[in-house]
């Protein structure tokens, strides 16, 4: 990665609104598109099973084409993961988010 990729990271909007509840100071953020890899991984399916399927030239069905819409509504849903390590003087905890767009 270039310097400036990590710069753009560190202004997208996902990630900030992601860790703004996250315990301060910590170890550092380990941060996931949940949003972008389902749609990666939605779309691989679907590329998949075009292969895994293929149409027989008598009949009339297609293929899939894109990913189902009820599908790709529950995507449209999904936001930001982060998982953060801190420690205070008495314990050291691990904190989850996982967050949903309207």
């Amino acid at each position: 990665m270039r310097s400036q990729d990590f710069d753009t990271l560190a202004l997208f909007k996902g990630i900030m609104n992601t860790i703004a509840d996250m315990p301060q100071p910590n170890f550092g953020y380990f941060y996931l598109d949940a949003n972008a890899i389902a749609k990666q991984l939605a779309n691989l399916y679907v590329f998949s099973m075009s292969w895994t399927n293929p149409t027989n030239a008598n009949e009339t069905s297609k293929p899939a084409t894109g990913i189902p819409e009820p599908i790709q509504k529950a995507i449209n849903r999904l936001g930001g993961t982060v998982f953060v390590y801190s420690e205070t003087s008495d314990r050291f905890q691990s904190d989850f988010f996982f967050g949903l767009n309207r």
